[in-house]
This record gives C-alpha cells, structure tokens and sequence, in this order.
C-alpha cells in the first residue's frame, strides 16, 4: 500500500474559492473529461420536484452517466450524475448533483471548488446528499463515507467540511468523479437494505471500498483507505467465530443483535487528539441509545500509553492493528472474542 506525502486526510484545511469565473472554468473541465469518449441520449429524470427531458452523457467505460447542465431559475447551474446500467424505460433516478451557482447569493449547493496549500484545486462535495427517503442525508452520509472529509474556509472566515472528489488537471478526473458517484449509489443501497433489516449485514454493498486513489499532484496527494481495509478485516475475523455482524450508518462493526450488541467496534486510521475523542466520544454516546456489552476502539499499534490508560478508566477495550504489506494484523481480538483470528490477507 502506497503512502505518499503529503496526503488529502481528515482535518486539513482548504479555501473556498466563489470567484465566478474560476467556478466556470472549473466546472468546464469537469463536464469536458466526462463529455470525451461518451455518448449521447435523450431521457427523462426524475426527482422530488417532478420530472423532465434531458441529454445524457453517457460513458460506459465508468459506469456513470452525467446530464446535460442546465441553468435553473432559483440562480444556480444544475448537473446530475446517475449509475449504469440505465432503465429500458421509464424515469431514470439520479444518484448525486454536483450544483454551481450562477450568482454569488446563490447558497446550499452541494458543489464546491476547495484550494490548497499548494495551490491545486480540488473539486468537492458538500455531502448534501437527496433522494426522498428517511434517512438520506446530510449527516448520514458523512458518518457513512471513508472518504476524508476536509475543512473549508470561505471569504468570510466561516467553516464547514467537504469531501475532495478529484483534482483539477488529474488525467484521473472523470474516473474520480465516477468513483464518487458510485460510492453515493452504494449508500443509497446500503440504506435501503437497512430499512427492512435495521442494519447491513456485511458483504456486498456493506463493504466499504478499499485501496487508495492516488491523485497526481506536484507533492503526490493521496486519498487513503485504510479505515475501509480494516473495517472489513475485522468484520471477516469476527464472523468466522459464528457471530452476527452488521453495520449501520453510526457503528462500524456491530456484532450481535444491533439493538442489544455484544460488541460494538469504532475504527479510526489515525492516533491523534482529533480521532481518538472522536472515537471515544461516538462509542460513549452510542452507549445510551443501544448499549453494548463491551465498547470496543480500533486504533493503530502506534497508541500512546496515556490513550490505553484514558481507556482502560473508561472501560473501553482496545483492539490495535498493524498494516503489512500483504496482512493486516490484530492485537488482544482473540482475548476479546475467544476463537478469533488475530491476522487476515490484504487483497
């Protein structure tokens, strides 16, 4: 697994860049990498407000089709991305909207143009993510995604949080949007899978996607993925020892019942401040509204000895974990859960 530094990760600090003319240019890069190589159809999508013609890029090499971008009224650019295969007939459902204003009052829109250190230019997703069902969201999402969310600063000094899909200038760029209109695609399923199940079991749309998406740049960024490598180790080691595992849009890993869990794991890729009171303040509060036998945190094997301490007091148990180049190994699982395996082969 390659680590290149430094990388795009949680808690980094990019600006926001309003100015119209550099949205424009911005988002005629976008729609020209999607556009080359793709063919064209007139349908018919379909959303919350209604529904209506439009021309479709398509691109089978991605799996991902765009529509044609469309000023609407209320003083933004409208462009929607949707999933392959397409129906044969009917109203095609949109997956994600990558919107960009037309004035500079124009707000809520969930595209965004985010500037570095180095000055690169990173396309960006609020995370408003639509689609008329309890449960999709904002916040859900988010809590959902493995994809690092950075920190934005605007004009005005305000802050909110964005995802980077793709830098401008990638030759990668419309494989990188495709892969986030997927990943969106993959949590609208998810969640309607735990609308009849509660949670998802693990395995097919359940797993997170693994790897890391390297984005050529002058210092060489890298989105990584180690949160989904070792939330779907863990989960394989547990369920071998016959226990039910699951998911949800709140809990990594939740083994047994997930109103009344044996076990519920928090995983975090990073042992600094940030993450570890993340970890531990998600596990406390879950505790409350389904309480689990034993909480469990997932860190890396480089754990400081006053983080095991702060545990130990509040009675939650530590699982460290240490990446190879072909396996994942877990320290204190099979003390944990008796039978469990303390290693698994990275694909």
């Amino acid at each position: 697994m390659s680590m290149l530094t430094p990388r795009i990760h949680s808690g980094l600090t990019l600006r926001k860049i309003e100015a119209l003319p550099s949205l424009d240019a911005a988002w005629k890069e976008l729609k020209s990498a999607i556009a080359r190589g793709a063919v064209q159809e007139r349908r018919t999508l379909g959303d919350q407000s209604g529904s209506s013609e439009a021309t479709l890029f398509i691109r089978k090499d991605l799996g991902i089709w765009m529509g044609k971008e469309r000023l609407i009224e209320r003083g933004y650019f409208w462009l929607p991305f949707g999933v392959l295969p397409l129906k044969a007939s009917g109203n095609l459902n949109i997956v994600v909207q990558l919107n960009r204003p037309q004035t500079m009052r124009a707000t809520g829109l969930a595209g965004l143009l985010l500037e570095d250190d180095q000055r690169d230019r990173w396309l960006c997703h609020t995370g408003r993510i639509g689609g008329g069902r309890r449960g999709i969201g904002r916040g859900t999402f988010l809590a959902w995604t493995s994809r690092p969310a950075v920190d934005v600063i605007d004009n005005r000094g305000r802050a909110d949080v964005a995802l980077p899909i793709a830098r401008l200038g990638d030759p990668r760029l419309d494989a990188d949007v495709a892969e986030f209109v997927h990943e969106v695609a993959r949590f609208k399923m998810s969640l309607a899978a735990n609308a009849v199940s509660g949670a998802s079991k693990f395995g097919g749309n359940a797993r997170e996607l693994e790897g890391s998406t390297v984005v050529a740049s002058r210092r060489g960024y890298q989105m990584t993925r180690t949160h989904a490598t070792v939330r779907n180790r863990l989960a394989d080691l547990i369920e071998k020892t016959g226990r039910r595992v699951s998911r949800d849009a709140a809990r990594d890993i939740i083994a047994g019942d997930p109103n009344r869990p044996e076990f519920e794991f928090e995983i975090k890729p990073s042992t600094d401040s940030q993450s570890f009171y993340t970890a531990v303040g998600q596990l406390t509060v879950h505790s409350v509204k389904t309480p689990a036998k034993r909480r469990v945190a997932v860190l890396p094997h480089t754990t400081k000895q006053w983080q095991v301490d702060s545990l130990r007091k509040l009675g939650i148990d530590l699982v460290t974990y240490r990446l190879y180049s072909k396996r994942i190994v877990f320290s204190n699982l099979a003390q944990l859960i008796p039978n469990a395996g303390q290693s698994a082969p990275l694909y």
